[in-house]
């Protein structure tokens, strides 16, 4: 039981991480907290629940165009509420980004509605490793989680888009 609940809270840190590193890169560089920064994440679940389970397509598809979406969404967010608040200093692009939230949190709701979703994956056995038993898809989240955490590292420190970053980040 125990080795099981590492595994399930393995699973469910990394995706909180993979959420975290987005937030605290906004934090970092813009200087504010993005509170509709998980309701971003969370409409980005919710189209790959739309592509994959409503419109029936592969999963894999669903959750490559899904993604592609929200980022678009969220640089259009940027450039019509954000942009605006750059070189202020309060706390009012807190305030504007709670707003947000909350709109697309009832927006979510209203479209989907607020009961439980299940994507379309086919059930599989998976795997033992030391009493515990993993899915395939914790697996694939594991690994992609690792590889974009890891990439994310190797761009903000080996590239010269990294370094203008972190310079960004320290002197505007």
């Amino acid at each position: 039981m125990i080795p099981q609940l590492i595994v399930n809270s393995l699973i469910t840190s990394a995706v909180l991480a993979i959420i975290g590193i987005g937030l605290t890169m906004c934090f970092d560089i813009l200087k504010f907290g993005n509170f509709a920064h998980t309701e971003l994440a969370v409409l980005g679940a919710y189209l790959v629940f739309f592509f994959n389970v409503q419109l029936h397509w592969n999963l894999a598809v669903a959750i490559a165009l899904a993604a592609v979406l929200t980022g678009l969404f969220a640089m259009l967010v940027d450039r019509l509420v954000f942009i605006k608040m750059r070189e202020v200093v309060d706390v009012i692009p807190m305030i504007t980004s709670l707003g947000l939230s909350i709109a697309m949190r009832n927006g979510i709701r209203a479209i989907w509605g607020s009961d439980i979703r299940v994507y379309d994956v086919e059930l599989s056995s998976g795997v033992e490793f030391f009493g515990a038993h993993f899915t395939y898809s914790q697996i694939w989240i594991l690994g992609i989680v690792t590889v974009s955490m890891v990439g994310f590292h190797l761009l903000l420190k080996k590239t010269k888009l990294g370094k203008a970053m972190r310079a960004t980040s320290d002197n505007r």
